[in-house]
């Protein structure tokens, strides 16, 4: 068998070889053939072929595919799966017992020259080869256009997460002179991936020195690769001082196989342990130095949902501890339990975390069950079922609390933290604890259920929780206490609001933008800048501890440089948090931001002789209001107040005012003023001379 992509959402490495491509005997399905008629076409260069191929509609049930060559390793070309390929389209001709495969390859260039093969795939192992055509050679005639076209030589290309793939493009030097640049897909959400003139494109470097005067080599290498970077990718000529493309290339399907994790593994090498209760437990967990950021906790299976244990995050919880080990290339994270009751027993999970987004899991461990041996006085013990809990910000938590009946008669209390510092929560006789209620009546006789709820809860709130029993012979001393819940309180922060400048900027110059959110806790927040969906460095963040356990509020600010084009853009602050499964997205739009000063010229338009008729056209402005005035020798003769302005296709306004002058004894020459006021900025003149020799004198 012969491994061979099936689907451009996860093609594997080809490795087929040329004899085993057109070996049409010796297999279960030899009574199917794929036919290809055509040995050989000729196409002249810019046009389309047309590469034929069909089969039996009662062939085995499996994908077909078209390769280019088979060494020293096949491309390619079209799958029958719904995908898209440059350039590539599917022919559909009309037989009624033949299933077609035909394609049409577009816009053929010397560059396409090589065999064709119609291939069969076996269904559900789409690496497997089942029959392949002879296949159809196809040659090229050259044209004079063809030394002057975007030359991309690979139609698809396919690269593992976490290798290096190299994109070639020639740009003919009989180009008109101008920039040359990279995007991934077309149109105008299209995404501009290299520049070739600064850095700002860390994963992706040229190939040759473009800078050399006689340079056509306008080729780049992407590192790193990962799932993300799947797409089409375009070469694209620009002419200077143009910003519309002139020439793009073909096209380049990228098609990235594997899992970005693919060599992460959370490593628990005990699947399950046994301790005595009392004791204490070490439940190991290592993984690779080289595994993505993120955070690491641990969880508890309880039924279908999971207990939070420990997190390795600062954060303090009862009876648990990280456990330091020195492993060779590897993190560790392991966790010790300390008093360990047979509540505790059940399947241990260590879970790595999407960094930013704590709720998200990217792996977990295999597991390591705990069995706790019980002793003979297991059944005289306060029980708090949970080691910890997480509540969000204004809803009810419940806190489990069991208390034997072999236990001396006494009452029971809950207390917020240990020590002489400790805070009563509740005592379940009388109601000063107005948020705090018992969930079962402790009143009857046989009642060993102390559990408590907790209503509007806080982010004070927050801290370990003790069921307490005491003695009526000693109360103020504890008789027994419970190993204690460590209760997580989570705020959502407020949606984030985007602030630009106080006053509007001229395109060019630098503007800041803050984004600000408020009342969010925990601090673990992520927050980054986009423009057009394209990421921006942040200037600074901070997260800022609010008064009176308010939460905490972050401040971050970019820098934007304004560019013409900017008039339809946008700027995005995302704010991800574990309160939310997504981000948080705050805008707003740069118009409201730019300023784009008037260019004002005057003509004049005579009439009659005694007439001339005077415009003042005011172009390339934004924003859309502006005042236009005329001025006599200076004196304001006429205010344009129902003019309406024009938008271009850049996105600035242009509006056009006139007014008549006519003989009215002008013995004089006249300054006739057009004054254009916008924003409250310093007003933007053009001036012209009427002579009075150009006006008739009046008839006496």
């Amino acid at each position: 068998m012969i491994p061979i992509p099936a689907s451009p959402a996860r093609p594997p490495l080809l490795s087929l070889l040329l004899p085993l491509l057109l070996e049409l005997r010796g297999t279960s399905h030899e009574e199917f053939k794929m036919n290809q008629p055509d040995s050989s076409v000729s196409v002249i260069a810019g046009d389309d072929v047309i590469l034929s191929c069909s089969m039996p509609r009662q062939s085995p049930k499996g994908i077909v595919s078209w390769f280019k060559d088979a060494e020293p390793e096949p491309q390619l070309i079209y799958s029958f799966n719904g995908s898209q390929f440059p350039r590539v389209t599917q022919v559909k001709k009309k037989n009624a017992n033949q299933a077609d495969y035909s394609i049409r390859i577009s816009n053929v260039s010397p560059k396409d020259v090589g065999t064709y093969y119609c291939v069969k795939l076996k269904k559900g192992d789409h690496d497997v080869k089942l029959r392949a055509g002879p296949g159809t050679y196809v040659s090229i005639k050259g044209s004079k256009e063809e030394v002057s076209q975007v030359q991309q030589n690979e139609m698809s290309q396919t690269v593992s997460t976490g290798e290096t793939v190299t994109l070639s493009c020639t740009v003919p030097d009989t180009l008109p002179s101008g920039p040359v640049a990279w995007f991934k897909g077309s149109g105008p959400n299209r995404k501009l991936i290299f520049n070739f003139k600064d850095d700002r494109f860390p994963r992706v470097k040229a190939t040759a020195d473009t800078s050399k005067a006689d340079n056509t080599d306008f080729s780049i290498r992407i590192s790193e690769v990962s799932l993300a970077d799947a797409g089409t990718y375009y070469c694209v000529k620009f002419k200077n001082g143009k910003p519309n493309e002139y020439q793009s290339g073909q096209g380049s399907q990228v098609f990235v196989t594997g899992n970005s994790f693919e060599e992460l593994k959370v490593d628990q090498p005990e699947s399950s342990v046994s301790v005595d209760a009392g004791d204490e437990v070490t439940l190991p967990c290592s993984m690779s130095s080289l595994s993505p950021k993120g955070t690491v906790s641990w969880f508890k299976e309880d039924g279908p949902k999971r207990q939070l244990i420990y997190s390795f995050n600062g954060n303090h919880f009862p009876r648990v501890t990280q456990v330091q080990k020195t492993v060779p290339n590897q993190m560790d994270y392991s966790i010790r339990i300390s008093d360990m009751s047979p509540m505790d027993a059940g399947t241990y999970f260590c879970v790595l975390l999407k960094k930013g987004n704590p709720a998200t899991e990217l792996m977990s461990g295999p597991g390591t069950y705990v069995s706790v041996k019980g002793t003979t006085d297991q059944t005289s013990h306060v029980q708090q079922n949970e080691i910890s809990r997480t509540v969000e910000m204004g809803k009810t938590i419940t806190l489990s609390c069991t208390v034997p009946d072999t236990l001396p008669s006494g009452p029971v209390a809950w207390f917020k933290g240990s020590g002489p510092n400790r805070k009563l929560i509740f005592n379940f006789k009388d109601d000063r604890f107005p948020r705090v209620k018992a969930t079962a009546d402790t009143s009857k006789a046989g009642n060993t259920d102390f559990s408590i709820r907790i209503s509007e809860v806080s982010l004070a709130d927050a801290g370990v929780y003790y069921c307490v029993k005491f003695v009526k012979e000693n109360m103020n001393k504890d008789y027994q206490s419970g190993q204690g819940t460590q209760v997580s309180v989570i705020a959502p922060p407020s949606l984030p609001v985007v602030i630009g400048p106080l006053e509007r900027a001229l395109i060019k110059q630098a503007v800041n933008f803050s984004c600000m959110s408020y009342s969010f806790f925990p601090k673990n927040i992520t927050l980054r800048w986009f423009k057009n969906g394209k990421e921006l460095s942040s200037l600074r963040t901070q997260v800022i501890e609010l008064k009176y356990g308010s939460g905490d509020k972050v401040l971050s600010s970019t820098e934007v440089v304004l560019d013409p084009k900017d008039f339809n853009s946008r700027v995005t602050c995302n704010m991800d948090h574990p309160s939310f499964p997504h981000p948080l997205h705050g805008k707003t739009e740069l118009t409201d931001t730019m300023l784009a000063p008037p260019t004002v010229f005057i003509f004049q338009h005579p009439i009659s002789n005694d007439k001339i008729n005077v415009s003042c056209k005011v172009k390339k402005f934004y924003p859309q209001n502006v005042r236009l005035a005329w001025l006599k020798n200076g004196n304001t003769s006429h205010i344009d107040e129902t003019l309406i302005s024009t938008k271009g296709r850049n996105g600035l306004y242009s509006v056009q005012g006139s007014i008549l002058v006519a003989n009215a004894n002008h013995t004089e020459d006249i300054l006739l003023t057009c004054q254009v006021e916008q924003d409250g900025r310093p007003e933007v003149t053009e001036k012209t001379f009427l002579l009075s020799s150009y006006l008739d004198k009046p008839k006496m």
